[in-house]
């Protein structure tokens, strides 16, 4: 067995270095400046790709922007009507079952019934009815308000 970590004789031809790959500036530069050879047909053929090239990736964009006009731009939010039930299922005063799902109060008195919306005009939060007098708790700032 040979032992791979042995050189190699000394009349054998070391290989050819690999040559070092251009750096973004010198294949820049290479790329913008005529070629050596001379050739000016391939110029040209290199020219009429890239203008190609531009133009198919311009048309391309403007139809990918036309088939993005025709998907909806929806918002996918709560239905904002529902049914509460019957006016027999809700007691005189303020009931508060429908809070945490639909953000509103109903409210039975000897008038009728109605609903409030039980979202903060200032902040957007949820407040709470708090105490035999119904009192408006405010969960940030903590005020109380009377209803």
């Amino acid at each position: 067995m040979s032992n791979p970590t042995a050189e190699k004789p000394a009349g054998a031809p070391a290989p050819p270095p690999k040559p070092a790959k251009p750096g973004i500036g010198e294949a820049l530069f290479k790329i913008l400046t005529s070629p050596d050879d001379g050739d000016e047909s391939k110029q040209i053929l290199r020219r009429r790709r890239f203008v190609m090239a531009s133009v198919l990736g311009f048309l391309g964009v403007n139809f990918v922007m036309f088939l993005r006009f025709f998907l909806p731009r929806t918002l996918f939010e709560p239905k904002t009507s529902f049914t509460i039930g019957y006016p027999s299922d809700f007691g005189f005063g303020v009931d508060t079952k429908f809070q945490n799902a639909h953000r509103i109060w109903v409210v039975r008195n000897t008038e009728g019934i109605f609903v409030i919306s039980a979202i903060c005009t200032h902040l957007g939060c949820t407040p709470d009815l708090e105490g035999e007098r119904k009192q408006v708790q405010m969960p940030l700032p903590r005020q109380r308000l009377r209803s």
